[in-house]
């Protein structure tokens, strides 16, 4: 008995209108939007997320910097901690450069830390690991996931709005058409 008031506006029948049908054939849409189309955008989402991020690290090459002024240390420290100090390298064409980097707090004047430099020979921030980029094309694919989940419900929300006023817009001309017969009020 369930089953059959589930699918009511798949069989035929004489009430059955087509704003019915059109409803049912929107339901099957978003249904398959969610069910497939979703899981696949944010699938799709997080490999060229994860390609992009991967790539990005391509153009830095790392260099051995000397620390010219050590990293202040705060008041507390957590473990990992890093602070903004001053450092020198040398450049492939030999020039002496002088940039500013993150570098554990407490660095001394004169320990050697990694930086990574682009193209241009600017400081930049190290590329993320393997394990960082996926974890970030993870979410960014489950963020899109859900998107794609909430705008089909939203589509499906809208055209049963739509719809429903079209039934009652249809309800109200076929009211005014009959109900003066029945109350005795001919035109």
């Amino acid at each position: 008995m369930d089953k059959a008031v589930r699918l009511w506006r798949w069989r035929r029948n004489p009430l059955r209108r087509g704003s019915d049908v059109a409803e049912a054939w929107v339901g099957l849409a978003v249904g398959l939007t969610m069910a497939v189309g979703a899981p696949l955008a944010g699938a799709a989402m997080a490999v060229g997320a994860a390609e992009g991020m991967l790539d990005e690290g391509d153009d830095l090459r790392a260099t051995t910097a000397v620390v010219v002024t050590g990293a202040p240390v705060p008041g507390i420290v957590g473990p990992g901690g890093k602070g903004l100090a001053a450092v020198r390298w040398t450049d492939d064409d030999g020039t002496a450069r002088v940039g500013a980097t993150h570098v554990a707090f407490g660095a001394d004047e004169g320990s050697r830390v990694t930086i990574w430099l682009d193209e241009q020979g600017r400081i930049k921030d190290a590329p993320a690991g393997p394990a960082e980029v996926w974890a970030g094309a993870t979410l960014l694919g489950a963020v899109t996931t859900a998107g794609v989940c909430v705008l089909a419900a939203g589509a499906r929300l809208a055209a049963r709005r739509h719809l429903a006023r079209r039934r009652a817009a249809r309800w109200e001309r076929e009211w005014t058409a009959v109900e003066p017969l029945w109350c005795d009020r001919a035109a």
